[in-house]
């Protein structure tokens, strides 16, 4: 007796008090009657919004349940905070100030995927679409990864770095060059070794004792 009343009182509020505004991909997936979408790891609902998507119903349609965020692009570096970069590296800089969708495959477009670049970086997609927010993607630590994405968490925040990985990348080798000065290297110093030693870990512990802020975490 006394073990079930224990587990009455460990497990039942687990279960009556899930937050409700977290979701698995899963989920998203299984929901029937909405028009949820991701995008940057944000669930929005946009039923009412599909009405007047200036590339029709159909084009929302065919991303409902699925991740967006493939067709809007990342801020790129030369728009980053100063503070965040390694103003020195012109030559990339020079190279990397037009907003793409790098992360757009050859079949994404052929399925009729449209990169929209007037929406860049998570910040402005959030602005355009916060009044249809409905919660925020979870991913369970055991999935990380599996779709070959390079990431870092800091505390409860996951940060695709593959972009930023794969331009470090020796040609040959595939490994990944730690060496700040490697002309891709464009985070502060501070920054690009964290990612490059804590890639696809917790980085946490080392975010804070870096730096007394959230400044750099963008």
């Amino acid at each position: 007796m006394s073990l079930i009343v224990v587990g009455g009182i460990g497990f039942l509020p687990i279960y009556f008090c899930r937050a409700s505004t977290l979701y698995t991909k899963e989920e998203l997936q299984d929901v029937s009657g909405e028009s949820w979408l991701t995008i940057y790891g944000k669930v929005y609902e946009v039923g009412e919004y599909r009405t007047s998507h200036p590339g029709g119903m159909e084009a929302i349609d065919a991303l409902i349940g699925n991740d967006a965020t493939a067709m809007f692009p990342r801020t790129p570096p030369m728009s980053l905070p100063a503070f965040c970069l390694v103003t020195t590296k012109i030559t990339y800089f020079e190279n990397h100030q037009i907003p793409v969708c790098s992360d757009l495959t050859t079949e994404d477009y052929s399925r009729g995927a449209i990169c929209h670049p007037y929406l860049v970086g998570k910040r402005n997609v959030d602005n355009k679409f916060h009044r249809y927010k409905k919660g925020d993607v979870v991913i369970p630590d055991w999935e990380l990864g599996k779709d070959g994405m390079q990431w870092i968490r800091i505390e409860n925040d996951i940060y695709n770095v593959t972009q930023y990985v794969d331009g470090l990348r020796h040609n040959r080798t595939n490994l990944v060059i730690e060496d700040p000065s490697h002309p891709n290297a464009y985070l502060l110093e501070a920054l690009h070794l964290m990612v490059v030693h804590k890639l696809n870990q917790d980085a946490t512990q080392v975010y804070r004792d870096l730096f007394p802020t959230d400044d750099h975490k963008l």
